[in-house]
């Protein structure tokens, strides 16, 4: 009885703890800043990432998504790049590999170009790019109009011209992928300033615009998506320690390197909730053992004074 009871204690105190959490606090997001942006120093910080959540958390995922995101830029109107920091207009870059699956253009838009030339010095650079309705409607953008993207650092190339070529909608705004987006790529400058996110093709991002922008940063991350249904009371310590290995493997080897979750938490909760509800069953336990034992010595005794003259 004692051990069907510790049992279910086990899990229902489990099933408590992560019900609680969203499906975004389950997800764990990973990040980290790399540069130059080429594909050589992203190719480091991905087999970095991969290889240790392989081996750590693998077992838990439902799916993973990865993304990558520059550092802010000054954003202007074409002609007006000289007045660019002035207000608090300001752009940054990104690339979504799985974007078409969770996003869709408006009916005058397409997918930017990836065959874009690198600019000669001096010149700007001229590239494609979509932006979500959101932006399009607080800075009242359309299809085919024109931004410019002004490094706040020093460059060869004065500045980057965006031709928007398509404003797209969110299929399901709860999907797991717009958590990325929303935790880490608008989170810089999300609460001061107003934002145009430029999202290009992987391949525009690192051939044209790493090209171009040769002391850009980048930060790259990794949407983790945990199946909660895979936990449960045996495995609960195996996650958590998976969790925190991953942070302590990677946190030395990668450049401004955190993890987002709100799980690790919930399990950290759950074995304290689980010490301290078994406390009263240990109580009694002790009480009925101490019963049984008197009982058994006294019985004994008495067994014993009995047989003492055979």
């Amino acid at each position: 009885g004692t051990v069907i009871y510790f049992e279910a204690l086990r899990e229902l105190a489990l099933e408590s703890s992560v019900a609680k959490l969203t499906s975004r606090e389950a997800d764990v997001l990973v990040r980290a800043e790399r540069g130059p942006t080429t594909i050589k120093e992203y190719v480091k910080v991905a087999d970095a990432i991969v290889n240790e959540a392989s081996a750590r958390v693998q077992w838990m995922l439902r799916d993973s998504n990865r993304g990558g995101k520059t550092a802010t830029f000054f954003l202007s109107q074409p002609g007006q790049e000289g007045d660019a920091g002035e207000d608090n207009a300001r752009a940054f870059f990104a690339f979504l590999p799985e974007f078409a699956s969770y996003a869709s253009l408006g009916p005058l838009g397409r997918t930017p170009s990836d065959e874009a030339q690198l600019p000669a010095p001096g010149t700007p650079l001229e590239i494609e790019a979509i932006i979500p309705i959101e932006s399009a409607d607080l800075f009242g953008l359309v299809v085919g109009d024109r931004l410019s993207a002004v490094p706040f650092w020093k460059e060869k190339v004065p500045y980057a011209d965006v031709t928007i070529t398509g404003i797209f909608e969110r299929n399901n705004p709860d999907d797991a992928i717009w958590h990325m987006t929303d935790t880490v790529f608008a989170a810089a400058t999300a609460e001061s300033f107003r934002t145009v996110p430029f999202y290009l093709s992987e391949q525009s991002y690192m051939a044209v615009l790493g090209a171009t922008f040769t002391d850009m940063d980048s930060t790259y991350v990794w949407l983790l998506d945990v199946d909660t249904g895979r936990l449960n009371a045996e495995n609960a310590a195996q996650a958590f320690s998976g969790l925190r290995l991953l942070e302590r493997r990677l946190s030395p080897v990668l450049f401004s390197y955190r993890q987002i979750t709100s799980l690790d938490e919930a399990i950290d909760e759950y074995d304290r909730r689980l010490f301290f509800s078994k406390v009263p069953m240990f109580i009694v336990l002790v009480l009925i053992a101490s019963v049984i034992l008197y009982y058994v010595v006294t019985l004994s005794s008495l067994l014993v004074e009995q047989q003492r003259p055979e």
